[in-house]
């Protein structure tokens, strides 16, 4: 996976390994050249890979800044834009991860590099095939093994902007690949042009070996990004500072420049090489999910979390699932809504937390049916010249009831 990154004070051509780094962070102040930066990275790993080697997701929270890869082949689903949906882009990230490694195991490999290597004479041996003593030929079932996989790029160019709308979200997502995603061929190019703490978070700064650090306000971003001054001295216009995977010391570089012409000219061709070839699921649940709730479906590992939080507090309130799962507001909500429409919790209420309406150590119920009272018909009594409509239970003791406010009860 080359990154064409420019050239040393010596004119040395210096190229990375995005493989190998596995993921790499990219900040600097406006202007000082760090969307010049990446679309020299985009243009050079799109002209150097196929759509069958390479796969992108792209994040563009600016919403104008990555319109060039539009409809292109390469890419998962089309350009993020939404930083509340970017959430559902890397939890299928995270998915596809673990059913690759799930791969892995099948084909006794230990990452992407070695399962695309592997003999393609002997996949056969590698597959679920049917037995022989069926009478039938040894073809490979549904579930056999793809020949190669793809690497997988995720490219974020305003990551201050997701994680101040959705931090709690997408900070756990972006760790997570972090940590486990190298074997799997899923790899992470995050920029920003606000180099705080509250952005580039420890969590993520250790993950992340890879960084380039282009002009910046002082020397406290400087420390942000490369965990050493010198950054805030540099002269801007792709001047850089870039530290490998493994150093301690950064490299000063002059990036690569690729203007508009070369990358539109670029885009243009692999474009008339294909329609593109989005993957069904996540891009409707992209198009589908409201902005303003977090995409959640009945399957979610969290839904089974919340239910066993309520049973073992004895309570179903929001302030609780968020305590003790440690997730947001907006995520606790929603959890409490769901379970609110599987008829396991009551609706809000004023003075406190919801009724539990089912019983603690039950299973959660698959639907409620609401339709049994509807079926249901009211009796109408005549009592003292007013029609007075009097809904039945749905079990009694007994078969009348009493319509006699004087008259006591036996």
């Amino acid at each position: 996976m080359p990154l064409a990154l420019g050239k040393d004070v010596s004119g040395r051509i210096v190229i990375g390994d995005l493989a190998s780094m596995p993921h790499m962070l990219i900040a600097g102040a406006t202007g000082a050249g760090k969307t010049v930066c990446m679309n020299s990275l985009l243009t050079g790993l799109l002209i150097s890979r196929t759509p069958d080697q390479l796969r992108l997701i792209l994040v563009d929270p600016k919403t104008f800044e990555f319109q060039a890869y539009e409809n292109l082949k390469h890419l998962v689903v089309p350009i993020i834009t939404d930083p509340k949906k970017v959430t559902l882009g890397l939890r299928w990230a995270i998915k596809e991860m673990e059913k690759r490694y799930a791969m892995f195991k099948k084909a006794k490999v230990r990452d992407i590099k070695g399962y695309n290597a592997r003999p393609v004479e002997k996949q056969a041996d590698l597959f679920s095939v049917a037995d022989a003593d069926s009478g039938e030929d040894n073809l490979p079932q549904k579930d056999a093994l793809p020949a190669k996989l793809p690497y997988i790029v995720i490219v974020v160019d305003e990551l201050a902007e997701l994680m101040s709308q959705a931090q709690q979200e997408i900070e756990p997502c972006i760790v997570r690949l972090a940590q486990l995603s190298r074997a799997a061929g899923i790899h992470m190019i995050l920029a920003t042009q606000r180099p705080s703490v509250n952005v580039i978070t420890g969590t993520i700064k250790a993950n992340i070996p890879g960084r380039i650090a282009f002009q910046v306000a002082q020397g406290n971003d400087s420390r942000t990004i490369l965990d050493t001054i010198g950054a805030e001295k540099l002269l801007g216009k792709g001047d850089m500072l870039y530290l490998p995977p493994g150093k301690s010391k950064p490299v000063r570089l002059q990036g690569t420049w690729t203007s508009d012409a070369e990358m539109h000219r670029a885009t243009d061709y692999i474009r008339k090489q294909g329609s593109p070839e989005f993957i069904t699921e996540i891009k409707q649940k992209i198009e589908n999910t409201r902005p303003d709730l977090p995409e959640m479906d009945d399957s979610d590992d969290l839904l089974e979390a919340a239910m066993e939080v309520i049973r073992s507090t004895k309570r179903a309130s929001t302030s609780s699932l968020q305590r003790r799962l440690k997730i947001g507001y907006n995520r606790a909500a929603r959890l409490m809504d769901i379970l609110e429409e599987k008829g396991i919790i009551g609706p809000p209420t004023e003075t406190g937390p919801r009724d539990i309406l089912i019983d603690l150590d039950g299973e959660i119920p698959e639907n409620t049916d609401d339709d049994e009272e509807e079926d249901l018909e009211p009796i109408r009594v005549r009592n003292e010249d007013r029609i007075v409509p009097i809904k039945p239970k749905k079990e009694q003791d007994d078969d009348w009831v009493s319509l006699d406010d004087d008259e006591e009860e036996p």
